[in-house]
């Protein structure tokens, strides 16, 4: 029997997987690319470059790709950023890695139909961390791999989901791991070091010491489970409230009952939200 189906071919993603963008450490630095599926030739949309967590060790670089595929149905390329993860460099490396990520897609933007005028940096857990430092060590050559003198990096907005800020304070009564010691997740990430035993370079880490009333932030969207286990929520109240003491434009989104990643993050009210965010940074 012969059939023929007629399907509609005008939905269909275009992805380009394991795009490499520089090779560290002898270690090749991949990034998976999302396309809309109503992408038109010449037709450029909003970039986000999205970091997936991984407790800063080796990356699912899939893990968080169904959702960014429905994301991506709002009209945006999303790039998945991969980092050198902390068994083979520690704190800065995966921060140097996302700027020269940035890079590469401020060199090869229209290949991906991303306008990188419109570029907002996001991801969730230690991806979060990342990019969050990476807006806030923007101009700070000591967190870069390339010469500032080439041009700065033009990101618009940052979304949170989830991500450590003191990690110092990672250890509360909510969250049964332990973040301290040398072999930790954490202690992993300065190079397999006690936390306690090294502040000086783990303030280093924290975003919060590179806020001030002075210095230029772009907007920041923040948004946490009450119930996660991992990432304890008060992680996320302390750089709202320093972005806010400080007279930046942030928003924080609570959700009660959520957890560490997974679907409350990506229902379609709090997807709405985050298009609404990143569309209005670009007023």
């Amino acid at each position: 029997m012969i059939r023929i189906l007629n399907v509609d071919l005008k939905n269909i993603f275009c992805t380009a997987h394991n795009i490499q963008y520089a090779v560290k450490d002898q270690y090749p630095l991949h990034m998976n690319i999302i396309i809309p599926p109503d992408n038109s030739e010449g037709v450029l949309y909003p970039l986000v470059m999205y970091v997936q967590g991984s407790g800063w060790r080796k990356q699912k670089m899939v893990k968080s790709m169904p959702y960014l595929m429905e994301f991506s149905k709002k009209g945006y390329v999303i790039a998945i950023v991969e980092y050198r993860y902390s068994e083979i460099a520690p704190f800065p490396a995966q921060i140097k890695d996302m700027k020269t990520a940035i890079r590469f897609m401020m060199e090869h933007s229209k290949e991906y139909n991303a306008d990188i005028d419109k570029m907002v940096i996001a991801g969730d857990s230690s991806g979060a961390h990342t990019a969050v430092m990476t807006e806030m060590t923007k101009d700070l050559q000591e967190f870069s791999d390339e010469n500032l003198e080439i041009g700065d990096l033009p990101i618009k907005a940052v979304i949170d989901l989830f991500g450590p800020t003191d990690i110092s304070k990672m250890n509360t009564p909510q969250v049964p791991r332990d973040n301290m010691s040398a072999d930790s997740t954490a202690g992993m990430f300065f190079g397999g070091k006690n936390i306690l035993e090294i502040p000086n370079l783990v303030q280093q880490a924290n975003p919060i010491i590179y806020i001030n009333k002075e210095k230029t932030r772009v907007p920041y969207l923040i948004i946490h489970g009450t119930c996660d286990t991992t990432v304890d929520i008060s992680q996320s109240d302390m750089l709202y409230e320093a972005l806010s003491n400080a007279g930046k434009r942030v928003e924080m989104i609570k959700i009660p009952g959520a957890v560490h990643f997974g679907d409350p993050f990506w229902k379609p009210e709090v997807m709405e939200i985050m298009d609404c965010f990143i569309q209005s940074t670009f007023c």
